[in-house]
């Protein structure tokens, strides 16, 4: 299987499977800053007057005023297609079918920008900030069919597409990642979604700014619902995002009123000052919109559509030869007075003479300094001119780019016609010097570039990297000051983020420097970046011994070297220090909110294996709450969530099919003979019935000693399923089932009955996220908690554990715990609860044969999958998970 061929097409992949890559955050913060950054120069040139402060009346008559431009737009569209009959999107039906096909990675994703946004631990669960974002949680269930699998956004473009004969494999799939039939800006626009959804908290005011923008209504969304329908192509999809994001109830109403409250909140709580940044910080989100490369390949195919031009196959030049004719006629006289070679560029794209000239100025284009003949990750007109900041920024297409590159890669150095800018080769030269030359020579691309990044310097100082070009070995000395080494040589080797801008020799300058020993410059060298001697570029890290295990020097905070460290008993390691391995650390400037990383290798996930840290139970119960802080705890949580599981199949009573011997072939046999395929769910429900039956625990007295001892547990209700809402699980039929479970504890109806915010009235008026929060609670009422958020994180590697667990919870534990009803927690609710979502969820509590509903669709389609061995498998896991909570709680 062929893997992803571009840094979006890779990043796409990892954020969709977010629970096998936890270790792309770092990467996916990076692309994030990027774009934001991008975002805030086009918002700065298109409104400047919006971002200069902040005004409710000016953000609403900012909104409606577009809502208007585009119903006058749309109606201006309606009169010239009364006369003339046509269209404008879309000139044949070949062409609307690969726009739909092109839009499919970002509409697999639909909504994902929100997709953490209400989750435990998101935010003080009970706060006002809480129910502020509430409407943000109904928009990305709305996007999800309210917990019907049919109304699920994503299936309803997937039947779109398959009515077309179009079948795209999975979304999370290698294959889906690298299908060529996808052109490679698809996948920008889907990975923008996916980054901000990763980071509900620190990107909190960008998230709901993307929103309030997404969920404007399109000029293009009513003229695509219009022009389908001539194609016979069924426009729903579209049509349902026109009726749900209409700016009176729909989507964009609750987007708007989620911004102002969002700001009226932080004026009360932070002042004035911190509305200003929070706005400036959502337009961004809000411009993040227009950063989409795939409209200008939907426009060129469009136009050729249009003008009945052939597909044709040629070879790397006439490719590049096509190019250049077909944006000729709007470029030969944008160039002003420059030359290539001896001719103005005018000149030779004078589209009269173009034919005449084509041979000659390929020859020449070929034969200057923009071209580095067979190195198109070396050639400045691609990493230079075609760049962010650069003079053709976004002129081509992706794909262009990607046929200009092979054009450059069929040159050999000889045929270059300008003999002069053949490169001689480099004289062999010490592996620091071969470095500070290499910086030397990517630093004209690199300005500018990175201005959100920074370093510190050997004086503890913050500097900027293009602070850094100027002083290269500062720069050198800050990688290694900073740890950034491994992180940076990830970037830059294949399927990294900067692999396009190194060819092979560069990747083997780097890692010639680090197996040195990243050694400065010596004294007295000819110093390959100023012209003159280092003298102040004396390497302060020559000779000393590394670190066990490590290419680097140990160095403290001040940049003083020290010595080899002895082997380390990680036991003894603080628990605060290791968790925050990851943490992305934000700094703003007055001027605006500046997201700076201040060393990416601490952004590396630390991998922890059988004798890693074990942190207590309510330590590792505070982390698992504030994964923005500890984003280290996602290894661990793996860890202890696995080898919880295993130890419990591994010790469950063998003696009855009901307590599910841990040897599947007995328990298999006895499954056999007591359940018909295939499954019923009073068949499933009677089984599950009876593992509870077997437990030979009492239940804990009905005292409020008792009851309040299950406060951590309570604190984190709907932990177990709020996690197959993600994208690539949600679409999923029984996933839906769950999602019915979590709209009804979380009060997606009413936010005055979401079951967390009355246990938090009822318990403490602590926040959960704090670190307060643990002391107000036995330890041993942590111990299952942080087994339910450990596995939560993993929703597919852990599904029939989970099943098992949220079973038991809610079948069980809550009727016999007397956590519903009359006992005196929350108020029972009526029948028709969730009648309105499509389904019939019973009364409170109705939630335990909801869940054996879900268990028995889940459990038939990984048979029809999988077979017979798999349901049973997956039966034995779920009492492993049953059991789990059996032994959590009935002590």
């Amino acid at each position: 299987m062929s893997s992803p061929t571009t840094p979006d097409r890779t990043l796409f992949h990892q954020l969709i499977n977010i629970e096998q890559h936890y270790d792309v955050l770092p990467a996916a913060w990076a692309v994030i800053q990027e774009h934001l950054d991008k975002a805030r120069e086009i918002g700065q040139g298109l409104q400047p007057k919006l971002y200069s402060s902040y005004n409710p009346e000016l953000l609403s008559g900012f909104l409606v005023q577009n809502n208007e431009v585009t119903l006058t737009k749309y109606n201006q569209y309606l009169e010239k297609r009364k006369q003339d009959g046509l269209n404008v999107m879309f000139p044949n039906k070949e062409y609307a079918k690969w726009f739909l096909l092109q839009n499919a990675p970002t509409k697999f994703v639909d909504g994902a920008w929100l997709q953490n946004i209400y989750k435990v631990g998101t935010y003080s669960m009970g706060s006002e900030l809480d129910s502020i974002l509430h409407p943000l949680y109904k928009i990305y269930v709305e996007e999800l069919g309210e917990g019907v699998s049919d109304m699920n956004h994503v299936n309803i473009y997937k039947q779109d597409l398959a009515r077309e004969q179009m079948h795209l494999c999975p979304a999370q799939s290698l294959s889906f990642a690298s299908d060529p039939a996808l052109c490679d800006s698809a996948f920008v626009a889907p990975v923008i979604q996916l980054a901000l959804s990763v980071f509900p908290r620190r990107l909190l005011p960008e998230i709901i700014g993307f929103n309030m923008g997404y969920e404007e209504l399109p000029l293009h969304l009513l003229i695509t619902t219009e022009e389908l329908k001539g194609f016979s192509i069924d426009p729903y999809y579209f049509l349902l995002h026109v009726t749900i994001d209409n700016a009176a109830s729909g989507h964009a109403c609750l987007a708007r009123n989620v911004a102002l409250e969002y700001l009226e909140y932080i004026a009360r709580t932070h002042g004035a000052e911190a509305v200003h940044e929070h706005w400036q910080r959502m337009l961004d989100g809000y411009f993040l919109n227009d950063i989409n490369p795939l409209k200008k390949n939907l426009e060129d195919e469009r136009q050729r559509h249009a003008a009945g031009l052939p597909a044709e196959k040629l070879c790397p030049r006439a490719k590049v030869e096509s190019i250049i004719r077909a944006k000729a006629p709007w470029a030969f006289q944008v160039h002003g007075d420059m030359k290539l070679g001896q001719m103005e560029i005018n000149t030779w794209l004078d589209p009269v003479n173009l034919d005449i000239n084509m041979d000659p100025l390929m020859n020449e284009l070929a034969g200057s300094s923009w071209i580095v003949p067979g190195r198109p990750e070396d050639s400045p007109f691609l990493q230079d001119l075609c760049q962010f900041r650069g003079r053709m920024f976004h002129i081509f297409t992706p794909d262009e780019e990607a046929a200009i590159a092979e054009w450059i890669r069929t040159l050999e150095p000889e045929d270059a016609s300008n003999a002069a800018n053949e490169r001689a080769p480099a004289a062999p030269r010490d592996a620091a010097l071969e470095m500070a030359d290499l910086i030397k020579r990517k630093s004209a691309q690199g300005q500018g570039r990175h201005r959100r990044l920074a370093m510190k310097d050997k004086d503890g100082l913050t500097r900027s990297l293009d602070e850094f070009f100027a002083d290269i070995p500062g720069m050198m000395q800050a990688l290694v000051h900073n740890n950034m080494m491994d992180g940076f040589s990830k970037s830059i080797n294949v399927g990294g983020r900067m692999c396009s801008y190194f060819a092979p020799e560069d990747r083997e300058v780097v890692q010639r420097w680090m197996d040195a020993g990243t050694p400065l410059p010596s004294t007295g060298a000819t110093c390959p970046f100023s012209g003159a001697t280092a003298q102040e570029a004396t390497c302060p890290f020559a000779s000393v011994p590394m670190s066990e295990g490590s290419s680097r020097p140990r160095v403290d905070s001040q940049g003083t070297v020290l010595p080899p460290s002895p082997p380390q008993d990680k036991k003894a390691v603080q628990g605060d220090d290791l968790m925050k391995r990851g943490k992305l650390e934000t700094h703003v400037r007055s001027s605006s909110p500046h997201r700076v990383l201040d060393a990416p290798s601490r952004l590396r996930l630390p991998t922890f294996h059988s004798q890693t840290l074990r942190p207590p139970p309510h330590l590792l119960y505070h982390y698992l709450l504030n994964m923005d802080d500890f984003p280290g705890a996602v290894a661990i949580a793996h860890h202890h969530a696995h080898k919880q599981f295993l130890d419990i199949r591994a010790n469950v009573d063998p003696s009855s099919v009901d307590s599910f011997p841990s040897c599947g072939s007995d328990f298999s046999s006895g499954l056999l003979k007591c359940l018909d395929f295939p499954l019923q769910v009073n068949e499933v429900a009677s089984l599950f019935d009876g593992w509870w039956r077997a437990q030979a625990r009492p239940v804990p007295a009905q005292t409020e000693e008792a009851r309040r001892s299950l406060g951590p547990l309570l604190m984190i209700d709907g932990v177990l399923l709020q996690n197959f809402t993600l994208t690539h699980m949600h679409p999923l039929p029984w996933c839906a089932q769950l999602l019915r479970i979590h709209m009804h504890r979380v009060g997606y109806f009413d936010y005055n009955r979401n079951r967390r915010n009355w246990y938090k009235e009822s318990l403490t008026t602590v926040s959960p996220c704090s670190g307060v929060f643990s002391s107000q609670f036995p330890s041993s009422s942590f111990r299952l908690p942080v087994l339910m958020l450990s596995a939560g994180l993993f929703p597919s590697t852990f599904t029939p554990e989970i099943l098992g667990m949220a079973a038991c919870m809610m079948r069980h534990l809550e009727p016999h715990l007397g956590l519903f009803g009359e006992s005196g927690t929350p108020p029972p609710t009526t029948s028709e609860g969730l009648d309105g979502a499509g389904g019939d969820i019973p009364a409170w509590g109705g939630d335990g044969e909801e869940i054996m509903r879900a268990i028995v669709s889940y459990l038939d389609e990984l048979g029809a999958k999988e077979g017979v061995d798999a349901q049973l498998e997956a039966l034995t896991r779920m009492k492993v998970g049953h059991e789990t909570v059996c032994r959590g709680i009935l002590m």
